[in-house]
């Protein structure tokens, strides 16, 4: 086993000696072209590098055009790396959504010229994304999208005049929008939106317009106005109708016996008041009752009862009045000239019980000796201060 171990040794040996004795001869003669022949083939991997390893990143897609093949590849490429014939060209889009902005100009449909500012946002469509390079190419914004955008809202915007256009801009955007979506997908182009950021009129003409709609607000607040106002005048009525109602019933409440009633509780609550009065017995008060005079004011007064009383309540509030009116009157002392008695209760039956009829006086005081008469009343506790 050794022996045969020896022997390959020994074969192995020889066959690098013939090997090596064969190519040093060669190495000397062509060490420099193979070096040369290195760094050639060096540099032009380094060169086409980015030709024959290509990167597709994140929301991007390729499209292969081979030179020596049917052209453009039926294919998309999606993300990563991707290392091709360095004699073919990858084409790469970006399928993410875009946005382009644009200003131009439309003449409505009575001529008008009007500065539009508008905003496009779009995305290449990825299944036919080979389709749009081979019939539109890689310059498809500018060469599509703008110009068909431009077109359609011209188109649109020329049908309607330029008040039309104020009243009714929603759905002006709208036919826009569906108009550019039938139009580039036709082109391979996703339409996500369009948006018409300024319609901008001349100034004389959007003044005109602005004062046009403003007074189309007024009139229809002037009719509000009237309604409300028509509203205001049935309230009033029906105010006017229950205020009606209300005198009517309280003029039929007040029935004469329902005043004298009044009359009588009046008369009570002033006869018991502190204020310094006079109380005249006789047929000056209204239905037979006695006048109350404030001498403090000179004046008639009244209060308001505080609860109601009764007939009887009222005669014994006249018995002791008159008990206590007994005054002579002379020239020289306080004695009274006439004074009023009470008269018996009637026997009449019609007469209605508890009722005192006053009596006429005999004669009419003075006027010194009725002063003299208030002073000899307060002194004996008729009225009191």
């Amino acid at each position: 086993m050794n022996a045969t171990a020896s022997m390959r040794s020994k074969g192995n040996k020889r066959w690098r000696e013939r090997f090596m004795a064969r190519w040093r001869p060669f190495w000397r003669r062509a060490k420099v072209p193979l070096i040369v022949l290195f760094f050639i083939i060096l540099f032009l991997v380094a060169y086409l590098f980015h030709r024959i390893f290509i990167n597709i990143y994140p929301g991007e897609a390729g499209v292969l055009w081979k030179r020596f093949d049917d052209g453009v590849e039926q294919r998309v490429y999606g993300g990563g790396l991707h290392i091709i014939n360095p004699f073919n060209i990858m084409y790469k889009y970006e399928v993410r959504v875009q946005q382009r902005e644009t200003i131009f100009t439309v003449l409505s449909k009575n001529g008008l010229l009007i500065r539009v500012r508008a905003s496009v946002r779009f995305s290449p469509n990825r299944k036919t994304l080979y389709l749009l390079h081979e019939y539109v190419g890689p310059e498809y914004i500018d060469r599509v999208v703008i110009p068909e955008t431009q077109a359609i809202i011209r188109r649109v915007l020329g049908e309607y005049e330029p008040d039309d256009i104020y009243a009714t801009q929603g759905n002006i955007i709208q036919n826009i929008v569906l108009m550019a979506l039938t139009e580039l997908q036709q082109r391979h182009i996703v339409l996500d939106d369009l948006l018409i950021k300024e319609i901008h009129l001349p100034d004389t003409v959007a003044s005109a317009i602005e004062t046009k709609l403003e007074e189309e607000q007024k009139a229809l607040a002037y009719t509000y106005i009237l309604e409300r106002e028509q509203l205001e005048i049935q309230r009033k009525q029906y105010e006017s109708q229950g205020i009606q109602q209300f005198q009517k019933n309280v003029n039929e409440g007040l029935t004469p016996e329902y005043l004298r009633y009044q009359g009588i509780r009046a008369t009570l609550e002033l006869a018991k008041s502190n204020n310094a009065k006079l109380v005249v017995i006789g047929g000056s008060g209204t239905d037979g009752l006695p006048l109350i005079l404030n001498t403090a004011g000179d004046a008639t007064t009244a209060a308001a009862p505080s609860s109601p009383v009764g007939i009887s309540d009222l005669s014994s509030v006249f018995a002791s009045s008159l008990k206590s009116t007994n005054i002579a009157q002379t020239d020289d002392t306080l004695t009274s000239s006439a004074t009023p008695t009470a008269q018996p209760r009637t026997n009449d039956p019609s007469a209605p019980s508890n009722t005192i009829i006053p009596s006429t006086p005999t004669a009419k005081p003075s006027t010194k000796n009725l002063g003299e008469g208030i002073e000899q009343r307060q002194d004996v506790g008729v009225t009191v201060d």
